[in-house]
């Protein structure tokens, strides 16, 4: 297991940034993950991708700590289910979010300035971020 995936880190994050990451299920939903963009995601494909929902899910529900690969998952995730109508939910955001486009894009640029040090393995460049090792500290 690398730094990449065995590292966790705490993140502050609001209610409204906790709720968009949450989409993440969405993948089981009007979007569809390929096997060609499952890696860009961070997974070998896409049946990966479906198999790890729950426990990511989890993990957003109870706000615990996660890797920088699991940052990284599900903040592109809400790139794409936001951005894509093709492969994620696209001009169906509103509908399966509750929440209106131009709330949705304020929120996820805060993600990206809070999670694209870590999403993108550099957890020595993120600010406001905290390791958290097994005892939790």
């Amino acid at each position: 297991m690398s730094v990449f995936e065995a590292t966790r880190y705490e993140v502050d994050l609001t209610d409204v940034e906790w709720r968009v990451l949450r989409q993440h299920f969405q993948w089981g939903g009007p979007a569809r993950c390929t096997d060609a963009i499952a890696p860009v995601i961070g997974y070998s494909h896409a049946a990966a991708l479906y198999g790890d929902m729950r426990r990511l899910l989890d993990l957003v529900d109870g706000r615990q700590p996660m890797s920088c690969q699991d940052w990284h998952r599900l903040l592109v995730s809400a790139e794409i289910l936001f951005g894509s109508d093709v492969i994620g939910c696209g001009v169906e955001w509103s509908i399966v979010s509750g929440m209106g486009d131009a709330e949705t894009v304020v929120v996820l640029r805060g993600l990206q300035r809070k999670l694209l040090a870590l999403a993108r393995g550099m957890p020595e460049l993120a600010n406001g971020v905290r390791r958290v090792d097994d005892e939790g500290t």
